[in-house]
């Protein structure tokens, strides 16, 4: 998939690796939602024949016999069967405790951004700013909640609400890093400063520096931080229109997922109110052959025993 995906775009070639590790990224995150959704209208076609589900997870027994139209018989059966194996149920179960469970603040909630890239939310800030924005705006912008983002960029930059803790945690140890650095307002960066954003974070795990960094994810940190690429001058351009390339195919992706799953839906619908629309016209049928038979004279009907006819 990749190779054709290469056929259709072009990139640096120092940026290799980041494109195949963020394609891989999107294609293992899309994949996850399309399974969760496919599970949740198994379960609507499953609870619409009255099989009470309350776990989808511990009912996958259940939803075997509810494939979506989209997926085939065979190969629902098969995600089935995996789906309800323990390794599988074990995945799930630390998933969903990871997406429930509360900081220190008892807040669940992560960030707004959605399922979009922080160089995204960047382009998207940009235009709707008119200009180049702070790393501190591009994140106030996916942390905050939302009436007190409103605030914020009206101008009023007091009391910030946070999505959580660690969101909070984050912002304020970077501003402090920052200040320590740069003692003179005046020579502070009016963008952002990435080194000092991953020097922060490193410092709230430990020092720990496996995996993505908090705030920036599979992205550029340079990139979502400063607005300029880590690759230099000379691959900034063509790196760029790569990731505008990459952003349109996003889209129409989204776009024809969005579209794939109207249909189907409509589909469904569609059939399953003929299904309804047929089974009333049985019904009338049958109703109307027992209310004939009830009205029709003994001589129509079935005879008895004939031994017991006086006059064979």
């Amino acid at each position: 998939m990749f190779e054709r995906f290469r056929t259709l775009y072009r990139w640096h070639p120092q940026e290799e690796q980041s494109i195949y590790d963020g394609f891989e990224n999107t294609i293992k995150d899309r994949y996850k939602d399309r399974m969760r959704t496919a599970r949740k209208h198994s379960a609507k076609l499953a609870r619409a024949k009255e099989h009470i589900i309350v776990n989808i997870a511990d009912s996958i027994h259940i939803l075997e016999d509810f494939n979506p139209k989209y997926i085939p018989d065979g190969v629902w059966r098969s995600l089935c069967k995996y789906w309800d194996t323990p390794e599988w149920k074990k995945l799930s179960a630390s998933g969903t405790k990871n997406r429930n469970s509360s900081d220190g603040s008892g807040k669940t909630g992560r960030h707004t951004g959605g399922s979009i890239g922080m160089n995204e939310h960047r382009d998207r800030l940009r235009l709707m700013l008119g200009r180049e924005p702070t790393w501190e705006e591009v994140y106030l912008q996916t942390r905050l909640t939302a009436e007190s983002k409103a605030r914020y960029f009206a101008g009023d930059h007091t009391n910030l609400q946070f999505l959580s803790k660690k969101a909070e945690d984050s912002y304020y140890d970077y501003k402090r890093a920052e200040t320590e650095k740069y003692p003179e307002e005046a020579d502070r960066p009016t963008i952002g400063d990435a080194n000092l954003w991953l020097e922060s974070q490193f410092k709230l795990t430990g020092g720990k520096k496996k995996g993505p960094v908090y705030g920036i994810g599979s992205s550029d940190i340079h990139r979502v931080v400063t607005g300029t690429y880590s690759t230099g001058s000379s691959s900034s351009s063509d790196y760029a229109q790569s990731q505008q390339e990459v952003q349109m195919l996003r889209e129409k992706l989204q776009t024809m997922e969005e579209h794939m799953e109207a249909r189907e839906e409509k589909l469904r619908e569609e059939f399953e109110e003929r299904q309804a629309e047929m089974e009333r016209k049985q019904k009338e049928m049958q109703d109307m052959m027992a209310a004939f038979m009830q009205s029709c004279p003994n001589s129509f009907r079935p005879l008895g025993n004939p031994s017991s006819d006086p006059n064979p």
